[in-house]
């Protein structure tokens, strides 16, 4: 149970990274908007945007709509995974108190040798 949730867990948390990588590649006009924001900020601010969805043939339009498809997603996936922890922890506490007991030792490190 414990690996399978943490597989899972895993492929949910991974499309997060990849956001800032597409605001680099960004047109200009969107990549200052959202240039000196932390990453949640980020995240927030593309999901809150208003699309216009008669304008997709406009690459600036395009990037928006495809960064709000994307934040939207991260944000539903961050639910994911919190719901997962809420598994993962228990369990790991179940079969490793000891090592969660030492110094340094979190629920990932200590779930990651099952």
């Amino acid at each position: 149970m414990l690996r399978t949730t943490r597989k899972l867990r895993s492929s949910a948390a991974a499309p997060r990274s990849n956001i800032t990588q597409h605001c680099r590649r960004s047109p200009d006009e969107i990549r200052d908007q959202l240039r000196n924001l932390a990453r949640m900020q980020l995240v927030r601010t593309c999901a809150s945007w208003r699309i216009d969805r008669l304008g997709y043939r406009d690459p600036v339009v395009a990037t928006r709509i495809a960064l709000h498809a994307l934040t939207r997603r991260i944000l539903s996936l961050n639910d994911e995974v919190a719901a997962l922890d809420g598994f993962i922890e228990p369990l790991v506490s179940e079969l490793a108190a000891k090592l969660l007991a030492l110094e340094g030792v979190g629920v990932e490190s200590a779930g990651s040798s099952w």
